[in-house]
């Protein structure tokens, strides 16, 4: 291995080691620890974020992301592969595409769906498809989840409607009508984890013309939202147990 290359890997590690510990950090922040320059220290963490490593809060400091879980326990991957046969069993049930999309700072990102035997149109999402928390259902099901004084909900708080999340927390999950697509009708529900806090979310997709009645629809996401936060957190038991709430804002 070339040395660089092998000083480059050190560097990253230890700067995932420096946040995963501080918490919240700076570039400049890591730039100092790691007695690098800041340029250096940014190709580090976009290295880390592309990754999912590490997130980009609003307020552009960067944290631990959900990509960090498999350095430790392989609980990441588990996760986003374990909730295929879930995602399909409700899929079918509501004859909706079911997505499931992670938090990533304040973006929500498609990590997984299933298609319902059903479905008139294709509504179909690329893997690694991303959108703001404050466009579509699955990202303001997770903002209304997150605390008053996370930095992403604060920063959300000029984009939304005046007492929409307040609301989206009460009902338990969030609607939206040609937010993502037109003609398109999403109803959302947030995933949580006991060690890391709201983590994604559960979003049932369907043509406007064919949307059953929502508060049906929304049942059905809702109970798919409790199986997958019931699956989070049987895989992160363990060695991942150290990711602190606080780590999404």
């Amino acid at each position: 291995m070339p040395m660089e290359t092998a000083q480059t890997g050190d560097l990253a590690l230890r700067a995932v080691a420096e946040v995963s510990g501080r918490g919240p950090t700076t570039v400049a922040q890591l730039a100092d620890v790691l007695a690098i320059s800041r340029t250096a220290a940014q190709r580090i963490v976009a290295t880390l974020h592309h990754g999912g490593i590490v997130r980009r809060l609003a307020d552009g400091r960067y944290d631990v992301g959900f990509g960090l879980i498999p350095l430790a326990t392989g609980a990441g991957r588990a996760f986003a592969r374990s909730t295929a046969p879930v995602l399909r069993e409700y899929a079918a049930r509501a004859g909706a595409t079911m997505v499931l999309a992670l938090r990533d700072g304040d973006e929500a990102v498609v990590a997984q769906q299933a298609m319902g035997p059903s479905q008139a149109m294709q509504l179909e999402y690329r893997d690694g498809y991303r959108l703001p928390l404050t466009h579509g259902a699955g990202g303001l099901a997770i903002l209304a989840s997150l605390p008053d004084g996370d930095a992403a909900r604060r920063d959300a708080s000029a984009a939304v409607a005046p007492g929409l999340l307040d609301q989206i927390a009460r009902d338990g999950y969030a609607v939206t009508e040609g937010a993502v697509r037109p003609g398109v009708v999403g109803v959302a529900a947030p995933v949580t984890s006991s060690t890391a806090g709201v983590i994604a979310s559960v979003t049932a997709v369907v043509p406007a013309l064919r949307a059953p009645a929502i508060p049906l629809l929304a049942a059905t996401v809702r109970d798919a939202a409790d199986r997958l936060t019931a699956l989070a957190d049987r895989l992160q038991q363990g060695p991942a147990q150290h990711i602190r709430a606080d780590h999404h804002g």
